[in-house]
């Protein structure tokens, strides 16, 4: 029978192989083999006049890659970030004070714009852990309605409270006032006035009303600081 040329061709670049034989016959005969490389990669180059690297060849190569590839280095423990121990060195801490707010009030569709003229009234605002209680102090000596409001974010230049328009699960007050708003209290070195922002509604009366406060902490010795 008449003899063919059989060629095979790695797609990649490898390897060239020309086959001769018989075509009934049983053994063919491997003419010769051209090795060529497509690329600058050391793991695609192959000598010329040889087939494919075998594959111990091919991992002893990638296990001095890695050995060469550099240590990735340990974490530094004094460089990492250490929350426990500073976190909270910035939090205001409890107290106890009275002070003179300037009242005015505003609608609820833009409750931080003040609409009337303002009024002039005591507070008592107390700081328990995470809970702030505002209470009007009225002309008679009595405690009227009080805002109850939720540390939210504490910042170097003050800390934020949200009012809580239901009270707390483990509180029972009959003087409670159902608002929705924001407080502020403005940071201050040792000896200066405490300065309270707030913005907020409620409709006890059945209509949404809203107000702004703007108070200062009264100073001498009948301020009530603790």
């Amino acid at each position: 029978m008449g003899y063919f040329r059989d060629e095979v061709f790695w797609r990649q670049g490898i390897a060239r192989l020309q086959f001769i034989g018989g075509l009934c016959g049983i053994v063919s005969t491997l003419s010769r083999v051209h090795a060529f490389s497509p690329g600058p990669s050391a793991l695609f180059r192959l000598p010329e006049g040889h087939g494919p690297r075998p594959r111990m060849d091919l991992d002893r190569i990638a296990n001095q890659l890695a050995a060469n590839r550099p240590s990735p280095k340990t974490a530094n423990p004094d460089q990492s970030l250490n929350l426990s121990r500073s976190a909270r060195d910035d939090v205001m801490a409890d107290f106890s004070i009275r002070m003179n707010n300037r009242l005015q009030f505003s609608n609820c569709e833009a409750p931080h714009i003040p609409t009337s003229k303002p009024h002039q009234e005591t507070l008592i605002v107390d700081l328990r852990g995470d809970l702030l209680t505002i209470t009007e102090r009225r002309a008679d000596g009595c405690s009227g309605s009080r805002i109850y409001a939720q540390r939210a974010i504490d910042l170097p230049e003050a800390t934020i409270f949200a009012i809580l328009p239901e009270l707390p699960s483990h509180v029972r007050d009959g003087s409670f006032f159902s608002a929705l708003g924001t407080v502020a209290i403005l940071a201050t070195r040792c000896g200066e006035q405490r300065r309270l922002r707030a913005v907020g509604t409620d409709k006890n009366s059945g209509q949404c009303h809203g107000w702004i406060f703007d108070a200062i902490e009264e100073a001498g010795p009948g301020s009530n600081r603790s």
